[in-house]
């Protein structure tokens, strides 16, 4: 598990200073770019705005890119490029809760080396097909979608709870 961490950590490293890309449009138009706006008029209204997404999507992430801007722009970092590779490497960073949440569903489910591998294969998932870190689906939410899986692969009631409480996050 160690092994795989620091893989994934130097993987993910390397991907949020040389991977400077976006994996989909989603990650531009609803998540930076209204990030973007907040930051140019805090008064900006996304949800009645023109910008795609506005008014069916959660400002959950857009709002902490925002606030990652902010504290960006506070200590003096306006470099858009400094400013995507200081993101990504804190998006990077959090997405390393994966690996140890394939590790705890593995082994409920998986023989030791199965385990071995989805735990291997989640440290280097962010070279696997672009090499740069997203800041969508798969750097927030399968962390917290893998842990509640493996707290429903034993199903009683506090282990449900556990289980729904991430998935919903």
């Amino acid at each position: 598990l160690a092994a795989a961490l620091l893989a994934g950590a130097i993987v993910r490293g390397l991907a949020a200073t040389i991977g400077l890309i976006f994996h989909a449009r989603d990650d531009y138009f609803h998540v930076l770019s209204p990030a973007l706006r907040w930051l140019e008029n805090p008064e900006f209204d996304w949800d009645h705005s023109d910008l795609p997404g506005a008014g069916i999507r959660s400002h959950l992430l857009p709002r902490l890119v925002w606030l990652l801007l902010k504290a960006e722009h506070g200590v003096g970092i306006t470099d858009p490029t400094i400013s995507l590779q200081i993101i990504y490497a804190i998006m990077g960073a959090y997405s390393l809760l994966l690996i140890p949440a394939a590790w705890a569903l593995g082994r409920r489910v998986l023989d030791q080396r199965s385990t071995e591998r989805l735990v291997w294969l989640c440290a280097l998932f962010f070279v696997m097909p672009y090499a740069g870190t997203r800041l969508l689906i798969e750097a927030l939410a399968m962390p917290p979608l893998v842990y509640g899986l493996a707290w429903a692969v034993r199903p009683d009631a506090r282990r449900l709870f556990f289980a729904g409480f991430w998935i919903g996050l």
